[in-house]
């Protein structure tokens, strides 16, 4: 415990150098240590099986086909039928984690590590309640993001960010260390959205096997919630998504349930799981369906998502 606080003061500094170097590992351990925390429950998850076996399997093979059928009847399990929030426990499984952190790391150790990164809550904080955007002044989350898709095809974006918007570039920059400080979450995470044309036919014809996210990324361990944010996406030249995505380096913006805790996140009832920027993954596979009911719903689609080991942002 000592350790942690001795190291959550050189984490929190603006050097964040060699001498942190030992201490970061503390936060952001390997898979399995344990600061990583699994949004699996612990008898095992069956979507997390299939999706395991499914990166095994050749693409577009009848295996594959079996494969995804198996998954998408886990998908629409008879608890999710129900009440339309739990998909095989993950759902259930996102307050556990919050206590499992507290627990591992210490309540004490956390809340201080949460405290000291106000960015995040800045970041996640910002788009409650904000119906209408203001494309003169979008809210933080929208700016940072904008910057980072601008300049995608750069190795490292800060440098021009910067002279495009310095403020945009000190924001990101301290998000990254907020993220980097912060315990690991594993396992699979959701995420509603809407890609091209272009690119919803190749990913489900196999000829697009990376898939690359410039901006941070908010999923979710809850189906309903990514589903929702599906069918409010996208437009005439765009596919309503839902990502299904095996993650090792997802980040919880609260620490806590109590919504009287100064470090409480709103978000918590979207079960969030945010993502570093720069991520980069591999398309597992891709179908489009209607999942529930084919007469009356418009597909949908699915597209499964594996973390790389090698990615560009911050870690």
């Amino acid at each position: 415990m000592k350790a942690h606080l001795v190291c959550l003061a050189l984490l929190t500094s603006t050097a964040f150098a060699a001498p942190a170097r030992e201490c970061r590992a503390l936060f952001t351990a390997p898979a399995g240590a344990g600061t990583a925390v699994s949004l699996s429950s612990p008898r095992g998850s069956k979507l997390a099986t299939l999706f395991a076996q499914l990166q095994t399997i050749q693409k577009n093979s009848a295996e594959q086909k079996t494969t995804l059928e198996s998954i998408f009847e886990s998908l629409k399990g008879p608890v999710f039928r129900a009440d339309m929030r739990e998909v095989d426990g993950i759902a259930i499984r996102y307050r556990e984690v919050i206590e499992e952190m507290n627990q591992e790391v210490g309540a004490d150790v956390i809340r201080a590590l949460y405290s000291s990164q106000p960015i995040l809550r800045e970041y996640v904080e910002e788009a409650q309640g904000v119906a209408v955007i203001d494309d003169a002044n979008p809210p933080l989350y929208m700016r940072i993001n904008r910057m980072l898709k601008k300049y995608k095809d750069e190795a490292d974006p800060l440098p021009s960010i910067k002279r495009d918007d310095p403020v945009a570039a000190e924001k990101i920059a301290a998000l990254d260390r907020a993220l980097v400080a912060l315990p690991r979450i594993t396992g699979i995470v959701f995420r509603g959205g809407a890609v091209s044309k272009e690119e919803a036919e190749r990913m489900q014809n196999g000829e697009m096997s990376q898939y690359v996210v410039a901006p941070f990324w908010s999923t979710s361990s809850n189906f309903k919630d990514a589903t929702g944010f599906a069918m409010r996406s996208g437009g005439a030249e765009r596919v309503k998504t839902i990502f299904v995505i095996q993650t090792q380096n997802g980040k919880l913006p609260t620490p806590t349930l109590d919504p009287n805790d100064p470090n409480y996140s709103s978000f918590v009832l979207e079960e969030e799981v945010l993502l570093p920027r720069g991520m980069q993954f591999d398309v597992v596979a891709a179908k489009s369906l209607a999942l529930f009911d084919p007469d009356a719903e418009a597909p949908l689609l699915y597209v499964f998502l594996n973390e790389r080991v090698a990615t560009r942002g911050p870690r």
